[in-house]
């Protein structure tokens, strides 16, 4: 698979950047802009070839406005399309430093033409090929719980298959907290449930020996930590759990990885490992 890299583009209409869809709803794709070179653009005007007499970086969460006319009429000289008219073509070769964030630029040529870019977003990307533990880590966090199953990363309308995952891994459940009201009787009802079979397990005693509870603004909060070695089939699962005073909870889904064994693991343990399809066919990864 190779990377294809494309330039920003520009539109003649901000209501045309993707954020004004109307299937709109978050910035999980993004055109990256490194903080030391802005991203290569062209940008199409009129065979009149006008002049830009405002460009602008605008910056799309603070509204803040940066003159950047300066830099474009250095920087991205007019190319001759015939038909086509004219373009300003920015190769994104000069260095320059921008501050991480999300923008978008705004040009305005001495005829009226206006065009806006796409919104992209800034981040620092001096990372090597080799990362170090410091560049990169892996950020463990706990267990989701809902209050109500609906909630669950499976159930969302975007969902469509279990790509990211909570895993479970070494014989122990993932840490988590959740509140049981204002009560301090505790959990009625604390369960194992397997989302393929539905099978439940009951994990109360489990529960009530392997959290800690705190008193926080009126609520009382359990917390736990995984700290202590279960023995789990690996599948996967969701807690559900119910309160004295009633109050339910779903956890999110998650992936017990126990017992792995180079024979039977459907997961990797090392980049040297096969992964075994059906039992019998081997992919090699590394």
């Amino acid at each position: 698979m190779n990377t294809i890299e494309t330039g920003l583009p520009f539109f003649d209409d901000i209501d045309k950047q993707t954020r004004e869809k109307s299937y709109f709803n978050g910035y999980s794709k993004e055109w990256i802009c490194s903080n030391e070179y802005i991203l290569p653009f062209q940008i199409n005007l009129p065979a009149t070839q006008p002049t830009p007499v405002v460009f602008k970086l605008v910056d799309v969460d603070t509204g803040d406005e940066t003159d950047y006319l300066a830099y474009l009429l250095a920087n991205a000289p007019y190319v001759n399309m015939g038909d086509y008219g004219y373009n300003i073509v920015h190769s994104g070769s000069v260095p320059t430093s921008l501050g991480e964030g999300r923008y978008y630029f705004y040009l305005l040529a001495d005829d009226t033409s206006v065009r806006y870019s796409e919104v992209f977003t800034v981040r620092d990307l001096s990372i090597t090929a080799n990362p170090s533990m410091i560049e990169f880590r892996t950020i463990e966090i706990g267990l989701p719980f809902f209050d109500n199953i609906d909630k669950q990363a499976s159930k969302s309308p975007y969902y469509n298959s279990h790509i990211k995952e909570w895993l479970s891994a070494n014989n122990r459940f993932l840490p988590f907290q959740i509140s049981l009201g204002s009560s301090s009787s505790g959990i009625l009802t604390f369960n194992l449930v397997n989302s393929i079979t539905g099978s439940v397990t009951d994990y109360k005693a489990y529960f009530i020996a392997n959290t800690i509870v705190d008193l926080v603004d009126g609520e009382y909060v359990y917390s736990h930590l995984g700290l202590t070695d279960v023995t789990v089939s690996n599948g996967r699962y969701y807690f559900y759990a119910v309160s004295v005073s009633g109050r339910k909870w779903w956890s999110e889904e998650f992936v017990m990885c126990s017992n792995l064994t180079e024979e039977t693991d459907y997961l990797l343990i090392s980049p040297n490992d096969y992964l075994l399809i059906d039992g019998t066919d081997k992919l090699i990864i590394g």
